[in-house]
This record gives structure tokens, sequence and C-alpha cells, in this order.
């Protein structure tokens, strides 16, 4: 299962390379490291939380010091947002992500990022 995920995240990670640095643009000596990771998800049923969190572990190979998510909900009265720093390893604030979701889970747009 753990070897699945990793294909998939690589798979993943290369597609979003290309779309990031696509050849011809000039960007070729920027690498995924040299930027923070912003992930976006417009929802109209489904929450997103759920998208918002995967692709931060998209992108978690790169390494971060810090992860947030910010959400809104359909009446975009109530605007949500979680942010935690690494301590121990680079990739405990995603884990500390995960654990908050749960303030998250009525709103189905939102915006997260890793730094």
């Amino acid at each position: 299962m753990e070897q699945n995920h990793t294909k998939r995240t690589a798979s993943r990670l290369a597609v979003l390379k290309r779309q990031m640095f696509p050849p011809g643009t000039g960007n070729q000596h920027l690498t995924t490291e040299d930027t923070c990771g912003i992930i976006a998800y417009i929802g109209d049923k489904e929450q997103a939380v759920d998208y918002l969190l995967e692709g931060l572990k998209v992108l978690e190979p790169r390494g971060y010091d810090s992860a947030g998510i910010t959400t809104i909900d359909n009446d975009a009265r109530e605007l949500v947002t979680s942010k935690f720093a690494s301590v121990e390893t680079t990739s405990n604030a995603i884990s500390k992500l995960e654990k908050s979701a749960s303030l998250h889970l009525t709103h189905t747009v939102g915006i997260a990022h890793t730094r």
C-alpha cells in the first residue's frame, strides 16, 4: 500500500513539475524546491479540505517548514484558517492540519500552501 502511494505521489509530482516549469518557458533553472506550494479547490458539493490535504501531500516530498489551509463555507459567511509550523520533522505540519480538518468539513472552497 505504501509503495503504491509513493508511486502515485511521484507521478503527481512529475505532472505538477511539468505544469509549473514547461519546456521553453525559461524557467528550467528553477526547481520545485525553489518555490512554495499553493493548492486551491473550488467546489459545489464536495468538501474542499480533502482535496487540499491531498494536494499538500503531493507537495510534501519537497520539504517545507509550515503549511496552512483556509476555507470558506457555501454562503461565504465563515472563513476558517488552520496553520502550523513544523517542529520535529518537515512533515508534521501536514499531520497537524489533518487533525484540524473537522473545522473545514462543510466548506467547499479553499486554498492551501506549504512554505
